[in-house]
């Protein structure tokens, strides 16, 4: 046996390394002179800051989006929390008014103010319903908004990893042009 120990399991390794196995590429630059291996040199490094420039731009241009985003669930929080707190100082209004009635004498004046207090009451009852249905509606799109931010970075992922294999390729043809200069070959 190669190799022998109770944590090496030859199946495992096998199928680890058939998992994780992946060719390079034609990206050697043997076989060109020193000239050929400037220019390939010069090729890469100018293909490099092209894909920087282009992964930055877009970069900056997702973070922008995920910015704007966020202001906005923001925005929608400040409003919940504005409607909470008039809704609050509507029920204080209703609590002082409902006390000013209990110090009232019995009579006529205070049976209209007791009517009064109902629909205040009743009102306020459909003000706090319609708070509660557009806070479900504001929590639907905050969730909304939140898959959309996780979209963008996968996105953004996927738009590097596609510009990293652009760029390889790019410069794999451009060495393939440089190898194929008679002047940039070993003699």
């Amino acid at each position: 046996m190669a190799y022998a120990s109770k944590y090496y399991d030859p199946v495992k390794a096998h199928e680890y390394y058939m998992k994780h196995r992946k060719l390079k590429g034609r990206k050697s630059t043997a076989g060109l002179n020193d000239t050929g291996k400037e220019a390939a040199q010069f090729v890469k490094e100018k293909l490099k800051e092209e894909k920087k420039q282009a992964i930055e731009t877009m970069k900056a241009e997702v973070n922008r989006m995920i910015d704007n985003t966020k202001s906005r669930i923001e925005n929608l929080r400040a409003q919940k929390k504005a409607r909470s707190e008039r809704l609050k100082q509507e029920q204080e209004k209703i609590n002082q008014f409902s006390a000013s009635i209990r110090d009232m004498p019995p009579g006529p004046a205070r049976d209209q103010k007791k009517r009064e207090l109902k629909k205040m009451r009743e009102t306020l009852k459909g003000k706090r319903e319609a708070n509660k249905a557009e806070n479900e509606k504001m929590k639907s799109k905050v969730s909304q908004m939140r898959d959309n931010i996780k979209s963008l970075r996968t996105s953004f992922r996927n738009y590097k990893s596609e510009m990293k294999e652009y760029f390889d390729n790019k410069y794999i043809q451009e060495l393939d042009k440089i190898k194929g200069d008679k002047n940039m070959q070993k003699i």
